[in-house]
């Protein structure tokens, strides 16, 4: 919604004069001085520059946005007037930079600006009236179901295959390809493989046990495809696989009572975003829209 560059860049600019004068300000002779002793009104205008007004409320505004939480702990007096020699230079230079505008520039200040009024419009809004439903024990229950994997029940599949691992011509590739289609039924792969290397044609056979997450592609793929007790089909590509399955273990998971706070977080933006979404409608049943026909 906002011009995030225009913001960046105000809020860089305004930090690095607010520096400058916290830091110089004080050994300046020819600067403004302001009252030693800023009225309580906040409605009060403390200084004008070109008969725009500085006021008390925007001073306090101004002090917060510097020292943040720490306002209350590092605040005095002194630091006020410094503040406030800021903000002096900051509407001095705001003022000539407007006045340097041409038509094109200052309509696109106008429009940065009531964007970021808007942004700060909306915000307050959703402050004020988002009220994210709680998530519920049901939903908790139900992510962790459906994904036990996230608190330790991960398949360990214990598995064989045979495997190319260097390029190979096309003639023992052929062969190679018929061979694997006419053991995929049986049980001696290893005598198999040993046959085939006998003839110059490099494969490999072995076992493994292991979760298919930490295989690369595409014996992972493979692997997590393959049901325990059947054979995959020939893969052929780059490298060609034949997988088979024996067996397959599922860790324990976490218990639920153990993670629930974790899924509640876990799902606590999607509340928060139902929520939004319920309110945008709302709003807008609530106000007059109607798309000019260009």
């Amino acid at each position: 919604m906002l011009n995030k560059n225009f913001k960046k860049t105000g809020s860089t600019l305004t930090l690095a004069l607010f520096i400058g004068v916290l830091i110089s300000c004080s050994n300046d002779p020819n600067s403004a001085q302001p009252t030693a002793n800023p009225a309580p009104n906040k409605t009060e205008t403390l200084v004008t520059v070109d008969q725009t007004p500085i006021t008390q409320s925007q001073l306090e505004l101004t002090v917060i946005r510097t020292l943040g939480n720490s306002a209350a702990l590092y605040r005095t007096a002194e630091l006020d007037q410094k503040i406030l020699q800021s903000l002096i230079s900051s509407r001095a230079m705001a003022i000539l930079a407007e006045k340097e505008l041409d038509p094109a520039k200052k309509a696109e200040l106008e429009e940065n600006v009531t964007a970021y009024r808007e942004e700060l419009l909306v915000k307050q809004y959703l402050q004020t009236h988002a009220e994210p439903t709680p998530v519920s024990n049901e939903a908790v229950n139900e992510y962790y179901q459906k994904h036990q994997a996230e608190f330790g029940a991960v398949a360990v599949k214990s598995f064989e295959y045979i495997s190319t691992f260097e390029a190979i011509n096309e003639d023992s590739r052929k062969v190679l390809i018929e061979t694997l289609d006419k053991v995929r039924t049986q049980d001696k792969w290893q005598q198999t493989v040993n046959e085939l290397v006998a003839k110059g044609i490099p494969v490999n056979y072995k076992t493994a046990s292991m979760s298919s997450a930490m295989l690369p592609e595409p014996l992972k793929g493979l692997v997590e495809q393959t049901k325990v007790g059947e054979v995959s089909p020939v893969k052929i590509g780059k490298q060609i696989y034949l997988v088979r399955v024996n067996k397959e273990d599922v860790g324990t998971p976490k218990a639920l009572a153990e993670v629930s706070a974790d899924i509640r977080k876990k799902l606590a933006p999607q509340q928060m975003k139902k929520a939004v979404s319920q309110l945008a409608e709302q709003a807008r049943q609530r106000v007059k829209i109607q798309f000019i026909e260009q």
